[in-house]
């Protein structure tokens, strides 16, 4: 008597089933990809629109950016400024959650609206003089005798927190929860084909 044969083919649709199978870290990191991407988009509307309120943000705006990266454990993914070679900016967190800024030197100097530049980048003759509230403003002269305001200086000032950042990220985290699920990515996967 002859043992009895055990075999198991493959359909078509298990065939498929089968290749989206190999294709599934690529599809996780697609989905991670196409997520990070808009989020990034979207930090930098947000910073830019706090460069609309008087906030100086060009910096933050024009240094955001995105990256997969792979570890020995799989992959994560990140946003914000520091990214794949942009410049870390300092006052990027304190932006977004607030609080207290304090001089390095002898004082901020904080830009009246309109203004462009550094303190030291001014044109013209600059000087010092003391408002009425006993602020320190450095000034210039315009056409004949006409005072333009240039720089705030203080010691320190106090941001309110804008939650530039923090309100994009936590407006899309549900999504990446979602774009994620096994199902998702599984359905990302058989697209992607393969052999």
């Amino acid at each position: 008597m002859s043992e009895p044969k055990f075999s198991f083919e493959l359909t078509p649709s298990g065939l498929a089933k089968q290749r989206a199978m190999r294709n599934i870290m690529q599809a996780n990191k697609r989905q991670m990809q196409s997520w990070l991407t808009m989020t990034h988009r979207l930090a930098k509307r947000s910073a830019s629109q706090m460069q609309k309120s008087d906030r100086h943000t060009s910096q933050m705006q024009n240094n955001i950016a995105d990256d997969i990266i792979d570890t020995n454990d799989g992959f994560y993914g990140i946003v914000g400024t520091g990214v794949k070679g942009t410049q870390t900016v300092k006052y990027a967190r304190k932006q977004d959650v607030g609080g207290k800024i304090v001089a390095k030197g002898k004082y901020l100097t904080i830009p009246f609206p309109g203004v462009k530049g550094t303190a030291r980048s001014q044109p013209g003759k600059t000087f010092f003089f003391k408002s009425r509230a006993g602020n320190l403003i450095l000034a210039r002269t315009q056409g004949k005798g006409k005072l333009v305001p240039l720089f705030l200086l203080k010691k320190s000032v106090t941001i309110p927190a804008s939650r530039w950042f923090t309100k994009v990220i936590d407006a899309r985290r549900n999504l990446l929860t979602e774009m994620l699920k096994p199902a998702n990515v599984l359905r990302v996967a058989e697209k992607m084909g393969g052999k």
